[in-house]
């Protein structure tokens, strides 16, 4: 036995020597060291000159970047190892000494892998000398944990893995270019497409595995990862036994002739083993949850008591995770007696006791997470029971989410090249995540099998926690007292207010304390986090004294206070995750006095560099504390105000979520009854772009607008508010095409006929696209002050009580029977719930005066257009903003109908703005308005009338991009030999300058050969003459974008073609003038972009506009609209609301809308 291990020793110590002596071997393996460590020189030298990295990046990139190279390094390293002998003669020497084929396999496999053992070290040691370099910089204590877990489970495995692949294909193909060709085409397989599908397993390098190291509790559950990562190593070792198996045969005894076959049935026999056990764990966790979910769809409809206060003694981290005793009161809501009692708990806990509050025994039994118990004596209607518990264990992960395999996770977990573990609660040495979702504690009722809404408990709390020294904990309620004995302390926490929750969170933390607003506030950041916390050294009292005021704004714009005695800001591990379970989201990091923030998010500011550029912008005339103020501020409103677009996405600030919206609405009130879900999510998310908006201007009013102004509505028009791009409540977020998609489907099924369990992803969808925009009409209706007089009423009426959305739509509306302006409300609220009909607006004239009233006052009467082409009616808001003034009026619009609206301002208008709410515009129709020098007597009044075919000015056809007249002809065909297209396809970008129907963009396309023009086409009504005018942009823009500078316009009219050369800088922002043509009716028209093109750019296509010329009264002149430049000010011509005015004289869809903030206004 010694013999052979002597032997298998010497061969592989001479094969290491060999290896280590090769050029191949420095080059590579010097290549695999230096690239990662480069990057963690980089990383280092980044965070040393202010840079904030996001949290674990130093330590995770160089590490799978190593993964990826070691494999490179295998290919060519290993992979020649036979044809290598063979050119040595290596045979001959064997076969004149004592050794086996498996022991020299076995030598010379050793060897290598050693080698390549090492490498990984010096990649450990050298990322390990980097990271004690940056303590220095940086004060975070130095951590060994992240850099061993990544070695032992991203790289050995593949090092073993590999490496026994490349033997083998060494040994079987006996050509080096062959196998590094199969061993790098299977690498980019699983790069490109394995490596993520069918659960991971072909991911043998780790790419896509969760291994991404938190700083707070590590790696996440690594059962799972641990069994894959040994699945490898079991399958290294069967490749390792067929290399044995297929190497030239010498002779030797019959065991080491049989150690190849059995290393490779051993190995392969148990990694087929172990995978077959990881699919039973799996399936048998499908089909615990499900009897779980069984057991519970069997009690739902029982009648359920009301808990109305927990008295609970909770131990942590002792001889149990988790050790619970107390008292919870129970109460009988229901008319009828009660002689079932249900009650809900996590299955991972073993009760060890259960009695009623005086010692008596009651009748028990438990299935799974539900307990029932049945009382000696009914519980009679209003009556109480008090019932004394006991239960020890641990958390199990299994016993909640339980319909986790038909829903999709809220939180996206893979971010480029970031991994993350995907948790929903735990109990660790060192951190405790128990939500309430959890059942960590006893509750009433069952989570699955309602019909309606779950019902929930209000309850009070005395709530005694013992727990190790060194952790913080953090739950509801306020700590009445702390008692410390030995390494334990315990400490009480009151919950006076009712809740409707509990949750527990317990870590190692730095607590930072302050009252606000009578709040007792608390921030529990890791220790190794506090770089954003010191960052604001020297400013503390700027910041209480901003954080002041945002509390103070958040409860004046919402109308409502902040209901708890203390807010306590808890940093998470990124690992928690929680699903979507119907179109409702059964988890959040917004508890009742709670918020949570995951790491990632929270280091994620960029405090530093945001303060270099402010100073080098400030040139040194703002104090740095000033400066953090304000960067604090905007952290806040992104991180827990800000809209629910990138919500879904790991490290991405938005969403609910997070909001503290969500406890000033939603934890003090039971939304049940049809259509709960628009009082539930629909509101919250409503209160959470209002407050966004108007937050966000009254603190950046000045800096943002130049002066002008308090609060007022026409603080929220600009970038990123209410009225400014992307501000749109319903569809303002997501792609151009997403939003078409949507708006299809609600025109085929309406809100109420969606079925939220059926159709929870659709339902979701409508209902975040249609809930906010209805509760924002309804105060625009009503006006900001009377809507949130309802709010108050219905928040202080309806406390601890259920409520339905026809409690809230009779408060709102009033009485229909006495007021017409309540009957047009009621119309618009039930359009928006049960009409598939979606409005679509057009901005068509906007118009100014100066008048002079006769008493020597200059005033400005402002006149503007709306078109609804669609058929569903709607609700607009239009806005006009002066210097110093604005004017602000509602007006509801028939599908089909154009209306003319006159408003007056005491101040020169500079910019009006519709608000569409809910309809198929993507943004709200902007546009600038041009008032003339001259005066004009009278005094101007302000009306809403309906626009007639007389008043509709002349017939007119526009095609636009989006436009079924619009076409991109390919001339000549692709195929074989011949050459492609060049400038590659017209592409559509958005541009708030552009013309649109319902969303502003234009088709680009590089400079080509002619192949492929653009061609707008249109059949015209009648016979006569028509003015053709291309649109396009200021020429500012233009050069701006990279439009060439000279292109070619074709008009074809009556069989005949006029070429026009273009300069792009003689051209100007909206309507260009190409030519009066003739043309006859039924004549399809066309206009033709070649994308031939000079000089440097490429083209643009946006809209054509015929129209007619009336030989009766040519004198005839419509103002064109105003347009938008790249210079902030409206251009002299300008663009007309676009699509087809046939020859009955209506104008189509379309709108000329201006972006807003970026252009000056």
């Amino acid at each position: 036995m010694l013999s052979i291990f002597y032997n298998v020793w010497g061969v592989a110590r001479y094969e290491r020597k060999m290896l280590l002596r090769t050029t191949k071997f420095r080059i590579l393996g010097g290549l695999g060291m230096s690239i990662p460590v480069l990057l963690g020189i980089g990383f280092a030298i980044a965070e040393a000159n202010g840079a904030e990295l996001p949290v674990g990046i130093d330590s995770y990139v160089p590490f799978l970047v190593y993964s990826f190279l070691q494999t490179i390094v295998i290919a060519f390293i290993v992979g020649d190892f036979r044809a290598a002998d063979e050119q040595a003669h290596i045979y001959e020497v064997v076969a004149g000494r004592p050794i086996s084929t498996a022991e020299l396999v076995a030598g010379k496999y050793l060897g290598i892998v050693s080698a390549l053992v090492f490498l990984s070290l010096g990649v450990l040691l050298l990322t390990l000398s980097i990271q004690a370099a940056k303590i220095s910089m940086t004060g975070n204590p130095f951590t060994i944990k992240p850099y061993i877990s990544y070695l032992v489970l991203m790289n050995l495995p593949a090092l073993i893995f590999m490496s026994s692949v490349t033997f083998f294909l060494g040994a079987v193909l006996r050509r080096q270019a062959a196998v590094a060709l199969i061993v790098i085409g299977y690498l980019l397989a699983v790069l490109l497409f394995l490596g993520r599908r069918y659960d991971g397993i072909y991911d043998f390098g780790a790419f896509f595995t969760p291994l991404y190291y938190s700083d707070l509790i590590g790696l996440a559950d690594m059962t799972q990862v641990g069994l894959k990562r040994l699945f490898y190593i079991l399958l290294g070792i069967g490749f390792f036994g067929f290399s044995i198996d297929w190497y030239p045969r010498l002779a030797h005894s019959l065991v080491a002739r049989w150690f190849g076959r059995g290393c490779a049935l051993t190995g392969f026999g148990l990694a087929v083993g172990l995978y077959f056990y990881m699919d039973s764990e799996a399936q048998d966790g499908k089909a615990y949850r499900s009897s779980l979910l069984e057991q519970q769809e069997a009690v739902a409809n029982i009648p359920v008591a009301e808990i109305t206060h927990y008295d609970l003694a909770l131990t942590l981290l002792e001889e149990e995770p988790l050790a619970v005793s107390g008292t919870i009161r129970l109460k009988n809501p229901h008319e009828a007696p009660l002689d079932t009692l249900i009650l809900l708990l996590n299955p991972g806990f073993e009760i060890q006791s259960l009695m009623r509050g005086d010692g008596g025994a009651i009748m028990w039994e438990r299935m799974g997470s539900v307990i029932r118990i049945i009382p000696a004596n009914p519980l009679q209607s209003e009556h109480e029971l008090d019932l004394t518990l006991a239960y020890v264990g641990d958390i199990n992960t299994d016993g909640f989410d339980l319909q986790r395999e038909k829903a999709r996770p809220k939180l996206r977990k893979r971010d480029g090249i970031f991994n993350k573990g995907s948790v929903t609660a735990w109990i660790r040495d060192n951190s405790v995540f128990l939500p309430p979702r959890s059942r960590w504690y006893p509750v009433t009722g069952v989570d699955y099998g309602y019909e309606d809404t779950r019902k929930v408990s209000f309850s009070t709390a005395n709530l005694q926690i013992t727990y190790p020294k060194g952790i913080e904990v953090i739950t509801q309620g306020q700590v009445s007292k702390t008692d410390t004995l030995g390494t334990q302390v315990t400490r009480q926490w009151i919950v006076e207010k009712p809740v409707p929750v509990l949750s527990l969170n317990a870590g190692e933390y730095r607590v930072y304390r302050a009252t606000i607003h009578d709040v007792e506030c608390a921030l529990y950041a890791h220790p190794s986090h506090l770089r954003p916390v010191r960052f604001f050294e020297g400013a503390e009292e700027e910041i209480l004294r901003a954080l002041g005021q945002i509390m103070d704004a958040m409860e004046q714009e919402s109308g409502m206070k902040y209901p708890y005695p203390s807010l306590s800001l808890v940093e998470i591990p990124f690992h928690v995750q929680w699903y979507y379970e119907g179109w409702e989201e059964k988890g959040g990091l917004t508890q009742p006095g709670v918020l949570m923030i995951e790491e990632d998010v929270f280091m994620r500011q960029q405090f530093t560099r945001d303060f270099r550029r402010s100073q080098e912008r400030s040139r040194g005339n703002r104090e740095p504390k000033d400066i953090k103020k304000d960067l604090l501020v905007r952290a806040v409103f992104s991180t827990f105000f800000s809209r629910e677009g990138n919500s879904g996405r790991q490290g991405q600030p938005g969403g609910l979520f997070r909001s503290p919206v969500v406890q000033l609405w939603a934890y003090d009130k039971q939304f049940v009854g049809e259509h709960h879900s628009l009082l539930k999510k629909g509101m919250p998310l409503y209160l959470q772009n209002d407050l966004s908006s108007n937050m966000t201007s009254a603190f950046y009013s000045s800096q943002r607008r130049g002066g002008g102004g308090d609060r007022g509505r026409g603080g929220r028009d600009g970038p990123g508010g209410r009225g400014g791009p992307g501000g749109r409540f319903g569809s303002g977020g997501g792609s151009g095409a997403a939003w078409d998609t949507l708006i299809a489907k609600m025109q085929r099924k309406s809100f109420a006929d969606l079925n939220p369990e059926k159709q929870a992803g659709l339902y979701r969808q409508v209902l975040d696209a249609k809930g906010p925009a209805l509760f924002q009409m309804m105060e625009s209706f009503l006006g900001e002050e009377t809507f949130r007089t309802v709010l108050d009423d219905i928040d202080h009426n309806h406390k601890y009580e259920d409520i339905d959305f026809s409690t809230f739509e009779r408060a709102a509306v009033g009485d229909t029977t006495e007021s017409e302006e309540s009957q047009k409300l009621q119309r618009l609220v039930n359009d928006w719930i049960f009409s598939t009909e979606i409005p679509g607006y057009t901005l068509t004239r906007v118009k100014a005066l100066k008048m002079d009233d006769g008493f020597g006052m200059v005033v400005y009467q402002l006149i503007l257009r709306i078109k609804n082409s669609e058929p569903g009616r709607g609700y607009v808001q239009i806005t006009a903003t002066g210097r110093g003034d604005e004017a602000v009026k509602g007006v509801e619009i028939e599908g089909g109908q154009e209306v003319e609206v006159s408003m007056v301002l005491w101040e020169q208008p500079f910019r009006v703005m519709v608000e569409p709410f809910f309809a198929r515009n993507r943004r709200p129709l902007m546009s600038p308005v041009r008032v003339p020098e001259d005066v004009t007597e009278g005094f101007p009044v302000a009306y809403v009338k309906d626009v007639t075919g007389e008043e509709s000015g002349p017939v007119e056809i526009i095609v636009d991009n989006d436009d079924d007249g619009f076409s991109m002809p390919v001339r000549r065909a692709t195929r074989y030999f011949r050459p492609g297209l060049k400038g590659g396809n017209w592409r559509e970008q958005g541009l708030p300058m552009a013309f649109g129907r319902f969303e502003t963009n234009y088709r680009r396309k590089s400079q080509g050969d002619g192949a492929q023009p653009a061609v707008w086409a249109a059949q015209m009504p009648r016979d006569g003459e028509y003015d053709v005018s291309f649109f396009f942009p200021d020429p500012s823009m233009a050069r701006r974008i990279r439009i060439a500078s000279t292109f070619t316009l074709t008009v074809f009219h009556g069989g005949k073609a006029d070429t026009l050369e273009i300069e792009r800088d003689q051209m100007k922002a909206g309507w260009n003038y190409l030519g009066r043509y003739k043309f006859t009716e039924g004549e399809e028209a066309s206009v033709e972009l070649s994308d031939r093109a000079e000089g440097r750019g490429g083209l643009y296509a946006d809209a054509v506009r015929w129209r007619f010329f009336d030989p009766e009264n040519p004198d005839a002149y419509e103002d064109e609209m105003p347009t938008f430049t790249g210079r902030g000010r409206g251009g002299p011509g300008g663009g007309r609301g676009g699509g087809d005015r046939g020859g009955d004289g209506r104008r189509g869809p379309g709108g000329n809308r201006g972006g807003g903030g970026f252009l000056g206004f």
